[in-house]
């Protein structure tokens, strides 16, 4: 006697009406992915917070060197990079360039 297996049918696909909308990003097919204006505000202003936060100490010597020096925006900066600096957020900027130096120093030795 021969025994088979008897499958149930695949579950039909979710049909999506035209004009609906999906969660996810629509693209052209081409692995380009659109994104909207105000998307991209959003990811630029959260680069600037980081870049802020992270590099509080290039930024306060930028605005010293230029032309917003003594001004307002110089004590902004310098008590947010004083912030910054006491809640450790500039120790991976100072971890980086003390690795770039010993990196230089091994590879250039006797220059200082």
């Amino acid at each position: 006697m021969m025994h088979t297996s008897v499958r149930s049918p695949p579950p039909p696909s979710p049909r999506v009406k035209p004009g609906a909308a999906s969660s996810a990003p629509q693209g052209s097919g081409d692995g380009n992915v659109r994104v909207s204006p105000r998307h991209l505000l959003m990811l630029a202003l959260l680069a600037c917070v980081v870049a802020a936060t992270l590099g509080a100490k290039p930024l306060a010597a930028w605005v010293d060197a230029s032309l917003v020096s003594g001004t307002l925006v110089q004590g902004a900066v310098d008590e947010w990079s004083d912030a910054m600096q006491r809640i450790g957020m500039t120790r991976p900027y100072d971890m980086l360039r003390h690795a770039i130096r010993d990196a230089e120093a091994a590879r250039f030795p006797g220059r200082d």
